[in-house]
């Protein structure tokens, strides 16, 4: 092969590798984006004027975009009992919605309240929900995980960090009567 055979080649090469990296850069950004959620899940307070108030949960949801996204519901995951899930990949797990209120004075309260999902979340927006402190569920079922799902079936989790600290402060609080 003479030189003009190998600069021939060596641009073909590089032609290749740059419709990939344009056919990739479009994919990305135009045709199918994918919102980045950041969701925190703690134990709160509400202080007033009164001092501070019996503790709630909250979940909040952060977009980091590239785009807006629209939340459907406040999800937890459990593992579902039994031994075949330890055995290599096959992992079961159980999921469910968890019952919330846009307000924390709601949830202190106990008042209904209409949901504020689904809600529309734009770049750069945030949401919040609240749930009761003695949650049984969260307390007794296993729940490892709590996060939000979009209307595109994503599921967006909280750091389990996080979910722990909070079932673990449900049960030192709230303990499991005998």
């Amino acid at each position: 092969m003479q030189t003009a055979d190998w600069a021939f080649v060596v641009s073909l090469f590089s032609a290749a590798i740059s419709l990939f990296s344009l056919g990739w850069n479009v994919w990305s950004k135009w045709v199918h984006p994918k919102p980045k959620i950041r969701v925190t899940f703690a134990v709160m307070y509400l202080i007033d004027g009164n001092g501070m108030s019996e503790p709630f949960l909250g979940a909040t949801a952060t977009n980091f975009g590239p785009t807006d996204t629209t939340l459907k519901s406040l999800i937890a995951k459990s593992r579902l009992p039994g031994w075949w899930w330890k055995i290599g990949h096959y992992r079961r797990w159980q999921y469910g919605m968890m019952n919330h209120v846009s307000t924390p004075h709601q949830v202190l309260n106990g008042t209904a309240s209409n949901s504020p999902m689904p809600h529309k979340l734009a770049v750069g927006g945030e949401m919040s929900v609240y749930v009761a402190f003695k949650h049984e569920h969260l307390r007794d079922d296993g729940i490892i995980d709590v996060g939000f799902s979009d209307v595109f079936g994503r599921n967006h989790w909280a750091p389990r960090k996080s979910v722990r600290g909070v079932v673990k402060s449900i049960r030192k609080d709230w303990p499991k009567k005998a």
